[in-house]
């Protein structure tokens, strides 16, 4: 019923799917928007740029107000944040250190809950699965699920065929058995 899209303006846009019409607009970032992701209730929406914030903001039919403001390292760099398959957890990449944060946004939450390591210098894309691993890029064309509360690494997946190239994109189904990955393959 609703897309929500990012813009190099700061601003975050909701949009009517039926007609394409601008509904919403939120501001609140000072740099360009890279992420945007729906909790799964379709309440609330979380969103990354390049000021290092992730941003959980709570949107009704006319209007949305930002409830929590995240903040990655002190980078300043561009975060990649998603929600939790239940909408609990917030997991953001930064694009400028080697971990992924994850944050307790739930009723009682804004709290970093975890941190997993990740690749460096990659543009981090992370899940947070149902049964609550991270699987997280690394060694420039892997991925690896952990546990999130010891920090364990659990298994490490790929590269399959060909050259390892950096892992930019993660994707899992609804029940978290399977995971895609996109990989770039130009030197960064």
């Amino acid at each position: 019923r609703r897309l929500a899209t990012g813009a190099n303006d700061s601003s975050v846009r909701i949009w009517d799917g039926a007609t394409g019409r601008p509904q919403i607009e939120l501001l609140g970032h000072s740099g360009v928007i890279i992420s945007v992701d729906w909790s799964p209730d379709g309440s609330r929406l979380v969103t990354s740029a390049t000021d290092g914030t992730a941003k959980v903001w709570e949107v009704g039919r006319t209007g949305g107000r930002e409830l929590m403001s995240l903040s990655g390292q002190d980078t300043r760099s561009g975060l990649w944040a998603v929600f939790s398959p239940d909408g609990t957890h917030v997991i953001a990449g930064d694009a400028a250190i080697t971990a992924a944060k994850v944050w307790d946004v739930s009723v009682s939450g804004d709290a970093e809950w975890g941190n997993v390591p990740t690749d460096f210098l990659a543009p981090v894309d992370v899940l947070l699965l149902p049964d609550e691993h991270v699987v997280a890029p690394i060694d420039r064309g892997s991925v690896a699920v952990y546990e999130v509360e010891s920090g364990r690494r659990i298994r490490t997946i790929g590269p399959s065929g060909g050259a390892g190239g950096t892992v930019v994109h993660l994707a899992a189904n609804g029940d978290g058995t399977r995971i895609a990955t996109v990989r770039n393959f130009s030197s960064i």
